[in-house]
């Protein structure tokens, strides 16, 4: 871990923030061999898609000692070669003031005046907390409730829930994510706004990884400090069924020894 003593101020570059973020240790970038294909290790996405039996999908059964190639209708989970990490940046106090500052400023610009802040869980919870000081506004979140454990073929099942926390009808809900990407997330969320009969005023992110970029979601704004479309991929695509079907997929990159395996794979291949 990068050891700093005033809070992780050094780390902050003004004016560049994707370079703030490097150098809290966020970014993931799989290695590319020559074709372009990835040589390194994949990570898991939390955006599912459906396979039929007209596409065959890779998948990985516990106990079996290779892959097995299912044919049946089912969901799978996208991979991506590239992956941000918002909880390496969220420890450093500092960063984390600079990061809802910045999202602040554009909140204010546009006029939204939410009345609360609603954080996506995990990695949103803190800055969407350090969102509503610099607001002065309520901070609540959402709660992740797991139906099913993560396995070698797939993220964990999980679905969102207001456990803590109760909205009132008059309420302007700003969600506030540290990635946005497929919007699964944002999708819950909002859902569970208009369940409590309240009102969501646009959606706040760190990064918007949407590929493309996209600013809007359901007819509300998406702001984001770092917009960098990156691509998803379907297990069986081409360019990363090699990787898929040789395991080079970390299902669940934010957990702290994937991580830093994920990092190490980055950094040995340098």
């Amino acid at each position: 871990m990068i050891q700093c003593e005033d809070g992780g101020q050094s780390l902050i570059v003004p004016g560049n923030f994707p370079q703030t973020f490097v150098n809290c240790g966020g970014v993931y970038q799989c290695p590319l061999g020559s074709d372009g294909k990835p040589i390194g290790f994949l990570a898991g996405c939390a955006g599912k898609y459906l396979v039929s039996n007209a596409a065959l999908a890779v998948t990985e059964v516990p106990g079996r000692a290779g892959p097995l190639i299912n044919t049946s209708s089912h969901s799978s989970h996208y991979v991506t070669p590239a992956y941000y990490n918002f909880s390496m940046a969220d420890r450093y106090p500092a960063v984390l003031r600079h990061t809802a500052r910045l999202l602040a400023m554009d909140i204010r610009q546009r006029e939204l005046k939410p009345t609360v802040i609603l954080g996506a869980p995990m990695a949103g919870i803190k800055v969407s907390g350090a969102l509503a000081e610099e607001l002065g506004c309520l901070g609540i979140f959402a709660e992740k409730k797991v139906l099913a454990a993560p396995n070698q073929a797939q993220r964990a099942l999980s679905q969102l829930r207001l456990e803590r926390y109760s909205l009132q009808s008059n309420d302007r809900v700003l969600i506030c994510e540290d990635v946005v990407n497929n919007f699964s997330t944002t999708r819950e969320l909002v859902g569970l706004v208009r369940a409590a009969g309240a009102e969501v005023i646009g959606i706040s992110s760190v990064i918007n990884r949407a590929f493309p970029v996209s600013t809007e979601f359901d007819g509300y704004p998406v702001m984001s400090i770092w917009p960098v479309p990156t691509p998803e991929y379907r297990q069986e695509d081409p360019l990363v069924s090699e990787a898929v079907q040789a395991r080079r997929v970390i299902w669940d990159p934010k957990k702290k020894e994937n991580w830093r395996r994920l990092i190490e794979e980055m950094n040995t291949s340098v």
